[in-house]
């Protein structure tokens, strides 16, 4: 089933997906439309991992290593997203 991402309000949110072959894809949901590469909605594939992580707390190094951002208050800092699914999702599946 495919899912679509829809991004609502607050800080930009980072989609993960892995695929079977290990590549990973990188995909920013956010309300800047018009400078960087955020978009307002994303599907994710059938059949495919995924993950999210607030933008603003992780980064990389130039040679792909992981850093993590010191701890912000998540009172203040949020992304508020929805998922819709199709077909619907069942736990039997």
């Amino acid at each position: 089933m495919a899912e679509t991402w829809h991004f609502y309000l607050g800080e930009p949110l980072t989609v993960v997906e892995l695929y079977d072959d290990g590549k990973l894809k990188f995909t920013c949901l956010g309300p800047d439309l018009f400078e960087g590469d955020q978009k307002p909605q994303y599907t994710v594939p059938p059949n495919v991992w995924f993950g999210s992580f607030p933008t603003k707390d992780v980064h990389f190094s130039q040679d792909g290593a992981l850093l993590k951002a010191e701890a912000r208050d998540s009172e203040n800092h949020f992304s508020l997203v929805g998922c819709t699914c199709a077909p619907a999702f069942q736990f039997e599946d």
